[in-house]
């Protein structure tokens, strides 16, 4: 489950360039609105059976039956205290079906120890209220997102070895705040029982404050270009941002460095620097870059200020693989929707909708778990096993900024896939799609599909054009009415190309 979809509330990154820096403009969130808050993560966790269990620790109790029970790593982070929450209460059942829990707010409905269809046929005991386990805030606060609520009401096997046995998962809850894996498993027959409450998908003591990294670097022979983010939600405060680079020779020994003054960060900026080496070549160096070496910035992450040292060469040209590109097609996608549905906290709230075409073209074999967890970067906190993870870009300017990603359990994730953004991308603006392979550390990047091409074949086709030579964006019509609507649109700003076919 996590973080499938990108999930789906992350935030596009936006370029604006500004007095020789790069803003990335956020929600209109508040740093005071986070301090009364302290969270810890919510783990989620599978029995042999299906049945999940929801946890603020990541170990078990002693003798739960159906084990072993895999830990799924963190499902979101919940708030410890504080005004405004409601509590989580959990409810048990074991029988010959298996150990299983359910989850709701509501006191009365966790006292009455329901039991439904399955009593009846049965005659097993009812549920039991086991308590409050964790808590959701009751409205959604600026930095949280829902906490959706699916059920399934109990089924009996007809047919199959397991005749007779309860069907694994479906007398219980599923909780997410993925709105991905809340459409699929409305198309697997779940019934959506709204919204749970809002959680934090990082910890909300960690939300508010700066986070600096290097998202790009490039060099020649004699100069390191390298571009100096704050991605997180505060200003850097008092203390003046310096880079620096640092070069090693073979044996790992510093033989230079220089340092650069970046200045303060506001969240979402950016600031590029350049590095001379003077007449020091880089060939046969490694080198790397370290922003805020003295540590004088409090960060929610300290451990993403230094770059892989890399080894410099001097670029040559290589005859590519004529059949690479048949053995790993790059995914081919398009956007489907765009949605503006302003929230509280973020008034400007829009949500597009992608789909990958080619999704089928992908083996299911790739879309396996790797035997060992780790880190979903660039997804965010948490722990993933997916070997296949699909990550998203924005291009402004030239430039692309990481826009989020999701780790896939299979390729039908890539049929729905939305993306939150704080504001509207403009028709310039591009979406890049990577798929990820962290078994063999190989990416594939899809053909850039401009924003501002959206929704306009359903102008143009119908008025006689159609795309030339199959690219989106370029239209070749055989009608005046056409030709003039195509060129109405790009006059509007639309960065579409118009032909007119010869009479």
């Amino acid at each position: 489950m996590k973080r499938i979809g990108l999930c789906c509330c992350l935030l596009f990154a936006f370029l604006l360039a500004s007095a020789g820096r790069t803003t990335l403009p956020s929600g209109h969130k508040t740093e005071a609105a986070f301090e009364e808050y302290k969270t810890e993560p919510l783990y989620r966790f599978r029995s042999t059976k299906g049945y999940l269990l929801y946890k603020t620790r990541d170990s078990l109790p002693a003798g739960l039956g159906n084990g072993p029970w895999k830990n799924e790593g963190m499902a979101c982070h919940v708030p410890t205290g504080g005004a405004g929450l409601k509590p989580v209460y959990q409810l048990f059942k074991s029988d010959a079906y298996g150990t299983r829990f359910n989850y709701t707010t509501n006191k009365a409905e966790a006292d009455s120890a329901k039991g439904g269809v399955l009593n009846s046929y049965s005659g097993l005991a009812n549920w039991t209220n086991q308590g409050v386990v964790f808590y959701v805030a009751a409205t959604q606060l600026a930095g949280t997102t829902p906490l959706f609520k699916l059920s399934r009401p109990p089924s009996i096997l007809a047919a199959g070895p397991d005749a007779g046995k309860l069907h694994p998962g479906w007398d219980a809850s599923f909780l997410t705040d993925d709105v991905d894996d809340k459409k699929i498993a409305l198309s697997q027959g779940w019934k959506s029982e709204g919204v749970l409450g809002y959680v934090w998908r990082m910890p909300a003591e960690a939300e508010w404050l700066p986070d600096l990294y290097v998202p790009m670097v490039s060099a020649e022979e004699f100069s390191v270009k390298a571009i100096i983010a704050n991605q997180g939600k505060a200003n850097t405060g008092g203390a003046d941002v310096y880079a620096h680079l640092l070069l090693y020779d073979a044996s790992g020994k510093p033989v230079f460095s220089d340092g650069k003054f970046v200045g303060g960060l506001s969240p979402g900026q950016t600031h590029p620097v350049t590095f001379d080496t003077g007449k020091r070549s880089l060939v046969g160096l490694r080198y790397q870059i370290k922003v805020d070496l003295s540590n004088l910035v409090r960060e929610s992450n300290e451990s993403n200020n230094l770059t892989d040292p890399a080894e410099f060469h001097r670029k040559i040209k290589i005859n590519p693989d004529p059949n690479g590109a048949t053995r790993v097609p790059p995914p081919s996608f398009v956007i489907t929707g765009v949605t503006s549905t302003p929230t509280q906290a973020q008034p400007k709230h829009t949500s597009y909708q992608l789909t990958v075409s080619n999704s089928d073209a992908y083996d299911a074999t790739w879309f396996v778990s790797l035997k060992n967890k780790l880190p979903p970067s660039p997804c965010g906190p948490g722990m993933t096993d997916a070997r296949m993870v699909l990550q998203f870009s924005v291009i402004r300017n030239g430039r692309p900024i990481n826009a989020g990603c999701k780790p896939l359990n299979g390729s039908q994730q890539m049929h729905i896939l939305t993306v939150e953004t704080a504001a509207l991308l403009s028709d310039s603006d591009g979406v890049v799609i990577t798929l990820i392979d962290r078994l063999h550390g190989t990416k594939y990047d899809s053909t850039p599909f401009t924003v501002g091409w959206f929704g306009l074949a359903k102008t143009l086709v119908p008025a006689g054009c159609k795309y030339f030579l199959g690219r989106a964006g370029s239209y070749l019509c055989t009608s005046d009415q056409g030709m003039a609507a195509c060129e109405n649109l790009r006059k509007q700003g639309k960065p579409i190309e118009c032909r007119r076919v010869a009479k």
